[in-house]
């Protein structure tokens, strides 16, 4: 069986793996929060409520609240978007690197069979 040939990884591409596994696990702890703000004891006296609270004076929001779990769940899907867009570039990436180091074989066995004809005229 042939094997299967595994594409080059680059230092950029794994910085942003990391970049965006980090923004996610932070979407996802904030999910997290928002749920047990919502499911511990009296709204009245919850720490995470108030913080959430807080969280949206913050951003000028004055009587409402920010439910850290809708903000939880918008930063993972910004992070899944981002993760879909380095995996198809990077890819791209690759696969033109390879197409054109065949083009380039391929021109290269060329001029070696000319060069040979040439010599074998001569």
């Amino acid at each position: 069986m042939a094997e299967k040939q595994k594409r080059k990884i680059y230092t950029s591409e794994l910085v942003l793996y990391v970049i965006i596994a980090l923004l996610w696990l932070t979407g996802f702890v904030f999910a997290i929060l928002g749920v047990f703000a919502y499911n511990y004891g009296k709204l009245s006296n919850n720490g995470l409520y108030a913080l959430q609270k807080s969280f949206a004076a913050f951003f000028g929001m004055k009587e409402s609240v920010m439910d850290f779990r809708l903000w939880g769940t918008g930063v993972m899907l910004v992070a899944m978007i981002a993760f879909l867009i380095v995996i198809f570039v990077y890819s791209s990436k690759a696969t033109n690197e390879v197409a054109a180091e065949r083009r380039r074989e391929e021109r290269r066995r060329i001029l070696e069979e000319t060069d040979l004809d040439f010599s074998k005229e001569n």
